[in-house]
């Protein structure tokens, strides 16, 4: 069978797995067609086969398979795991796997690819003696950068739901919050890339104060659009960095903790700015004479990353008046990659489509800190 070997699948399902780990996310939060993310240590892919046997194979290499093999598939998506013990395994939702499809070796400890290509996705309603087989393949990778799902061929054999990215971010603001800071044997550091078109008039905002925009975007002052993406020609700012005052750190709540982001360079397309995870700044209680009283600080929250890092923001006009974003955060722990990511695409929906609304998170972590009664 060409390194095939049979895999039972239930309820149109099969599971890649590389540790366990707390409550997975929920399938049909973040996905396509082909491919949900289930978290750092999951990702569940969906046969045409609700129930019985598909045809599946597992390649591991060094880089990402050649392009022109994609044509032989009807549907290819791919998406980023964290492997930290460099083993993954695939298995049926149920739990069945197959051989050489267990404690699969991958070259190194860290993340990895993994594109997923299937071919001949028939319910067996349908499927006839006729028909090929149903087949799939993994193509796994280590990798140093985490760019999200990707759907690279759509089959168009399943579909009828709407991806939930605010769940997504609340799913993983939550667990990034609980999880304290990584294991020394799980130091490794990685980069989150998104991409995105961004309109006009949040490109604008972005580039005149950055964090802020992140932060707490809203949508610009009435006259003060723009149908041109803000360029050497058209700066952001009348000011030139110099000679402005040094740029304020804005905070994402999160609980007990705050992500601090502060703008450190600036170029004419691009802006850099440090991130960094910090303990809540605490609100001065008031004395009986309105005077300011500084509460005593709790025992400090343990941070999930104790190290600043960076974001690089880059913005190019499209070409069809507007403007393509690219973030990349870089140094983060490669543990928490997938997460970022999550929460990287909520801030920047937020970005897009400013709202009054709190992040995802927020209510959630709110009832965490309220006692009960």
């Amino acid at each position: 069978m060409d390194g095939f070997v049979r895999l039972f699948v239930d309820y149109c399902q099969y599971l890649v797995v590389t540790a366990p780990g707390r409550d997975a996310l929920e399938i049909y939060t973040v996905g396509d067609d082909l491919v949900h993310v289930g978290g750092p240590a999951r990702l569940t892919a969906f046969a045409g086969n609700h129930t019985g046997h598909i045809e599946i194979r597992v390649v591991t290499a060094g880089a990402p398979p050649a392009t022109p093999d994609d044509d032989e598939w009807d549907a290819v998506s791919e998406a980023t795991l964290w492997c930290p013990t460099g083993t993954f395994s695939v298995r049926g939702l149920m739990g069945g796997s197959a051989d050489g499809l267990t404690d699969v070796p991958v070259s190194r400890p860290g993340l990895i690819r993994v594109r997923v290509r299937a071919r001949n996705r028939l319910h067996e309603t349908v499927r006839t003696e006729d028909d090929p087989p149903e087949q799939h393949e993994l193509w796994v990778w280590p990798v140093a950068e985490e760019p999200g799902l990707l759907t690279l061929r759509d089959d168009g054999a399943r579909g009828g739901w709407s991806p939930r990215p605010a769940k997504a971010a609340e799913w993983a603001m939550l667990g990034l919050v609980a999880a304290g800071p990584p294991e020394p044997d799980h130091r490794a550091r990685a980069t989150v890339v998104r991409r995105r078109p961004l309109p006009l008039a949040a490109a604008k905002a972005l580039l005149a104060d950055p964090a802020a925009a992140l932060t707490t975007p809203a949508a610009p002052a009435a006259g003060r659009g723009s149908d041109r993406a803000p360029g050497p020609e058209h700066p952001a700012s009348d000011r030139p960095a110099s000679e402005r005052p040094p740029a304020a750190d804005h905070a994402l709540s999160a609980g007990e903790l705050e992500i601090r982001l502060r703008t450190v360079a600036e170029g004419m397309r691009t802006r850099t700015l440090a991130w960094r995870w910090a303990a809540r700044r605490q609100q001065p209680d008031a004395r009986p004479d309105g005077e300011p009283a500084t509460r005593p600080d709790d025992e400090p929250a343990a941070l999930p990353d104790d190290e600043p890092t960076a974001v690089r923001l880059r913005i190019d006009d499209d070409g069809a008046g507007a403007a393509d974003l690219t973030v990349r955060h870089e140094e983060v722990p490669a543990r928490d990659a997938i997460a970022l990511g999550l929460i990287w695409d909520h801030v920047l929906d937020r970005l897009a489509a400013p709202a009054d609304d709190p992040p995802a998170w927020d209510a959630a972590l709110r009832n965490r800190e309220s006692p009960p009664g």
